[in-house]
């Protein structure tokens, strides 16, 4: 199945040719953890995402045709 996933921040400079914006053909099943390092986002990074404008977890199963942004934290005060 296809999954957009969009890379804000310097999580872009991650992917093999430092694309932001990837199109990628995955299995059903597969997490959002496990799409984003078949992208070479490490586990180290720190990140979140949103799976088709909702907040989701590296353990989400993706869904068919999901459009997942991934942005690094945010802090402030």
């Amino acid at each position: 199945m296809l999954v957009k996933v969009e890379l804000l921040g310097d999580l872009g400079k991650s992917t093999e040719g430092g694309d932001k914006k990837v199109d990628i053909e995955v299995d059903e099943g597969i997490t959002v953890g496990e799409v984003l390092e078949r992208l070479g986002v490490t586990r180290e990074q720190t990140w979140n995402a949103a799976m088709n404008g909702n907040l989701a977890y590296s353990t989400d199963i993706v869904t068919k045709d999901a459009t997942l942004i991934v942005f690094p934290p945010i802090a402030g005060g």
